[in-house]
């Protein structure tokens, strides 16, 4: 079984407390985004890590998820069209510096002092990611993960890779 952490911290950006789920003892940092209104246990509930367990237990990846604010924001028609727009900018800025440096900070040592983050997005999500990459090109390389569900819970079919500086 492997490593789990919660942290949980409150967001002067998008004003409410937010969680950083972390799978995982070494490895490359895998930041996964939750589907559109979902929070940072939710992969683990759709059985994703179960699936991604050989390679945690073998130090390859640690894999990490945020709470989808933005997401609940829209879904939960929170507040008005252009609270939400507010709400959708700040958690991109929330992603930027906020969990970026959070996982880089978990990850850090002498050997690499600042890892590149690999992201994974559920397919529903994709457009926001790609819309979240061209907003931050110094933060991202244009690489993307998706994933879907199978018929045997969550298949991981990789487009390509996207790390962030």
């Amino acid at each position: 079984m492997s490593t789990f952490e919660s942290s949980r911290w409150y967001s002067e950006r998008v004003r409410c407390e937010v969680t950083l789920n972390r799978w995982g003892h070494a490895g490359q940092p895998v930041l996964v985004f939750p589907t559109a209104a979902g929070d940072a246990g939710e992969i683990d509930r759709f059985l994703m890590i179960r699936v991604l367990e050989p390679l945690l237990a073998a130090g390859r990846v640690k894999i990490y998820s945020c709470d989808s604010v933005a997401g609940q924001a829209w879904f939960g028609k929170e507040g008005s069209p252009e609270h939400r727009m507010w709400m959708t900018h700040q958690f991109h800025q929330y992603i930027k510096n906020e969990v970026v440096p959070a996982i880089r900070m978990d990850c850090k040592s002498k050997a690499a002092p600042s890892p590149s983050v690999m992201v994974l997005v559920v397919r529903c999500r994709l457009r926001e990611w790609l819309l979240h990459v061209c907003t931050f090109v110094p933060v991202a390389t244009p690489d993307i993960c998706s994933s879907s569900p199978g018929p045997q819970g969550v298949s991981l079919g990789v487009a390509a890779r996207t790390r962030l500086r």
